[in-house]
């Protein structure tokens, strides 16, 4: 966990920590129901159980956010940790696979293959590598 010293340290005043900790939660809200929103494009359709789909309880904030920054390359160590993912992505196509259902029959042919394409890449990569990442990062904020 990164302690109110290790952040004072680098310049990150308590506000600071709470700004830091409401842009984790936002991303990591955007990137969860980015990540089940598409793979519902994947996925086969399924119906639900006989009771309600499980919910998540997808992080909120309220604190004003500050302008997105440009991305900075990871560290080696930190990729190695990121592409433990494949929780994450068989969450996503379980919730998917409800969703599916209501899009009805996807469109065949080689335009829909590309896109199809697309959306996998970009589920299977770096939507699924974010949203842990933000997670860890978030979690290394707490309790300081």
């Amino acid at each position: 966990m990164l302690s109110d010293t290790t952040l004072s340290l680098v310049g990150v005043s308590g506000d600071g920590r709470d700004t830091i900790g409401a842009i984790l939660d936002t991303y990591t809200r955007g990137n969860l129901l980015n990540m089940v929103s598409l793979s519902a494009l994947l996925a086969e359709p399924a119906t639900p159980p006989a009771a309600e789909p499980p919910r998540a309880d997808l992080p909120f904030t309220t604190l004003p956010l500050p302008p997105i920054p440009e991305v900075a390359d990871l560290s080696d160590e930190v990729s190695e940790e990121v592409l433990v993912i494949e929780d994450t992505q068989q969450k996503a196509l379980l919730h998917a696979a409800y969703l599916a259902g209501d899009l009805g029959p996807r469109p065949a042919g080689p335009v829909a293959d590309r896109v199809r394409s697309t959306v996998h890449e970009f589920t299977d990569t770096v939507i699924a590598r974010m949203i842990p990442i933000g997670q860890m990062l978030r979690q290394s904020l707490k309790g300081g």
